[in-house]
């Protein structure tokens, strides 16, 4: 089955919603594919049990797991949580160096499971990035163009991001860990630690207003927007529609300006259809499992970094050679973005300083920030962020993994051993060191959640399955352990999380096991893989975010962005995506995208 449009947008996260949405006011006939399915306030997981088998799991060779993988289980009751799951929420994406990441899989990407906050990107991780144009082909500054105003220190295409998104801003007297985690940067540098963090008064949210309920007891699904009750669920899906997600604005907008929406259907190939001259006048985009072709003179990928570069390096030469004159820097370039898990232990909170102790159980999931810039002898400044970390009710049984009370230890550690899995049995039983019962851990631990700026020396790369279709099946991320800025942030993280930990909290520190065990980290925040460059030498795309030697095909989403950010990217890829819309606008119709749209879940 054809259908043809006037564009194809890949993907439904803060790229893909935001381009569709652009195009289709504009009068354009859209297609939105997304591989995942829609997600329902019904649909979100709350028990340990449902958040695994949410869980769609990417092993390099074996994609999906399937039954055949753990013959043992045909008969087990536990067989229905361990296999993976095609349309599970959260993608799991296992790695063979070590840098593992997490995704979201359902119409809104990442916005479904994201902490929903909402930070600017610093001016000057513009610095190294190819320098934008306009089109007469003078050169612009990436501040210049995203709007930056000097005043306001805003940039005026995030601030219409936020518009859309429906932003507010996190009360600093409401929730007591939000108090405590300033309180101990302050403890610190009366002793002249942590000197060169500084507070970040102002912490905005895509969110209903925030209010504070931390019994969970009001944590049922709704069909309207409700206030924040601020039960740290949200990143496994909001029940109570108080996280301003995208399907809720960007994608139902679109929708009403007529644009059609596709769930479950994953992109397998692209192939460009040229006239008799040559010259590509449109593309096919194909979706083997729905047996459905698609056809649009613009085609834009906006299915995140693995998605994307995943799709890409399916079409390139080495593999379909649909698109065989892709850039030879596809994948390069890839970076975890810093980020890195860590904590407090043994916390002794104040109860005269605070009305309660405050629990990493309260959300919403992150409600401050902690700005670091390292900078010593003259050498290249280290930039991270730390945030404050909740934990979701559905995983608390993980925390109780932490204390080594879980009573099935030894079921749990064979099961691993069965699936050959043996580095993750050994990881069982370190866990089990600690000696804590379950609920005081919760009440005396502090998560920090970091994002730094790394050397962005990963590669996504192909990894063909024997036996497997011609076009590869599964991604593999190799990552550069031994790239010095990456070495030295790591470092720079964990002496100030130290700092915090001991001298600020009266703790004891512990990195995430995953670190600290084996020397492994898992990403949140992907990044690269197709980045911005001059020409095809250096990059995969230009500043426009259009694929060289491909006219008209676009790659709107955080596989483009050629450094580490530092913070957390949704932000600046919805700001990007603003951009690479208002340019396709100009190439289509020589003009810019006019119309303005506010819309937040205050006004559903």
């Amino acid at each position: 089955m054809k259908k043809d449009y006037d564009a194809i947008v890949i993907g439904s996260g803060f790229g893909g919603s935001v381009t569709a949405l652009r195009l289709s006011e504009m009068g354009k006939k859209v297609a939105l594919l997304e591989r995942g399915r829609q997600w329902t306030t019904y649909d979100f997981p709350r028990q340990l049990q449902e958040f695994l088998m949410n869980i769609r799991l990417l092993k390099l060779d074996k994609v999906p797991l399937t039954d055949k993988d753990f013959p043992f289980l045909e008969q087990n009751e536990l067989r229905d949580i361990w296999l993976s799951k095609e349309d599970g929420l959260f993608e799991f994406k296992l790695s063979s160096t070590g840098m593992h990441a997490v995704v979201a899989n359902g119409v809104g990407g990442g916005s479904l499971i994201y902490a929903c906050v909402m930070i600017d990107p610093p001016t000057d991780v513009f610095d190294t990035w190819p320098k934008p144009k306009d089109l007469k082909g003078q050169v612009l500054t990436w501040t210049g163009v995203l709007g930056y105003d000097e005043q306001t220190k805003k940039y005026r295409l995030c601030e219409k991001v936020k518009g859309m998104l429906g932003v507010v801003e996190v009360p600093n007297d409401l929730l007591s860990k939000k108090k405590f985690f300033k309180e101990a940067l302050e403890e610190a540098k009366k002793i002249k630690l942590c000197k060169d963090g500084q507070w970040d008064e102002h912490v905005y949210l895509a969110h209903q207003e925030v209010g504070c309920d931390p019994s969970r007891n009001s944590d049922v699904p709704s069909t309207h927007p409700e206030k924040c009750i601020s039960c740290a669920n949200s990143v496994l899906g909001c029940r109570r529609m108080a996280k301003n997600t995208l399907d809720s604005n960007y994608i139902k907008e679109a929708i009403r300006h007529g644009a059609h929406l596709y769930p479950s259907h994953e992109v397998t190939a692209i192939q460009p259809l040229r006239d008799e001259k040559g010259e590509i006048v449109k593309y096919r985009v194909i979706c083997e499992e729905q047996h459905r072709v698609f056809e649009a003179p613009i085609v834009v990928l906006a299915a995140g970094t693995l998605g994307t570069t995943k799709l890409l390096l399916r079409c390139s030469k080495e593999h379909l050679g649909t698109l065989p004159d892709l850039s030879n820097t596809l994948g390069e370039r890839f970076s975890g973005n810093g980020d890195f898990q860590a904590g407090a232990l043994n916390v002794p909170f104040d109860p005269i300083k605070t009305e309660r102790e405050p629990e990493i159980t309260d959300g919403p999931i992150i409600t401050s920030a902690i700005n670091f810039n390292i900078s010593r002898d003259g050498k290249e400044a280290v930039n991270f962020v730390v945030e404050d970390g909740g934990v979701p009710g559905a995983v608390e049984g993980l925390m109780a993994l932490i204390s080594g009370q879980m009573g099935e230890l030894g079921y749990l550690k064979k099961l691993l051993r069965d699936f050959d899995l043996s580095i993750l049995a050994n990881f069982i039983s370190e866990l089990g060191k600690f000696s804590a019962k379950p609920e005081e851990t919760l009440k005396k631990c502090f998560m920090f959640l970091c994002s730094g700026r790394d050397g962005a020396s990963g590669k996504i790369v192909l990894k063909k399955k024997g036996g497997g279709p011609e076009g590869g099946t599964d991604i593999d991320i190799e990552w550069d352990w031994d790239d010095p800025k990456s070495q030295k942030l790591y470092k720079a993280m964990e002496e100030e999380l130290k700092n915090l930990s001991e001298m600020g909290m009266g703790g004891s520190y512990f990195a995430s096991p995953l670190w600290s065990l084996f020397g492994h980290l898992i990403t949140v925040h992907p990044l690269g893989g197709c980045p911005m460059g001059t020409g095809p030498n250096d990059g995969v795309v230009d500043s426009d975010g259009q694929v060289f030697n491909y006219p008209n095909l676009y790659v709107a989403d955080g596989s483009i962005i050629p450094t580490a950010l530092g913070v957390n990217p949704s932000l600046t890829i919805a700001a990007l995506a603003e951009r690479i819309a208002d340019k396709i606008a100009e190439k289509m119709d020589g003009n810019k995208i006019s119309v303005q749209v506010t819309v937040g879940r205050k006004d559903s």
